[in-house]
């Protein structure tokens, strides 16, 4: 395990810091969280259970909380930053590789990738990403789920930090 900490930090070019006797790791001196992955979907049912069909509106607002919370957190000031910063956070995040083709983005290797088969949960993960993206002052115009890719695209354009 400690082989693996050692190589994600010279990945990441010592921008982060562990500290596995106190539960610490920060990534460029933001604080980093992890959660299982399988959180959404339990997420996603304890919202539904409580609030029904307003629960994809509160996951969207989650989804904007999470992106613009990570957006200061890390000090990005403008959407190209935000959008940068991403590539490498997700990968200390275990998010997959986000790779950035022109006004495309794409998650290869997402954790979701073994919810989006399912379109219910196909629209939770869409509308938090739009709330995420929108955080990171990224106007998603299209979330694209590719199944067999495991992969998500969105296609996106810059807005306004507010």
């Amino acid at each position: 395990m400690m082989e693996f900490f050692t190589a994600l930090r010279k990945l990441l070019k010592g921008e982060v810091r562990l500290d596995l006797d106190s539960g610490v790791m920060e990534y460029r001196g933001g604080r980093i969280v992890a959660a299982p992955a399988s959180s959404l979907l339990a997420l996603v049912s304890e919202l539904r259970n409580l609030v029904g069909d307003s629960a994809v509106i509160l996951v969207e607002r989650l989804g904007y909380a999470l992106g613009k919370s990570t957006r200061e957190s890390m000090g990005w000031n403008t959407p190209k930053e935000a959008l940068e910063g991403l590539r490498e956070v997700a990968k200390f995040g275990g998010y997959g590789i986000v790779e950035i083709h022109g006004d495309v983005v794409e998650m290869k290797n997402a954790p979701v990738s073994n919810f989006i088969e399912d379109p219910v949960l196909q629209e939770y993960v869409a509308r938090y990403l739009n709330g995420f993206f929108r955080g990171l002052c990224i106007e998603p115009l299209n979330v694209e789920f590719r199944v067999k890719e495991k992969s998500i695209r969105v296609k996106y354009r810059f807005e306004e930090c507010r």
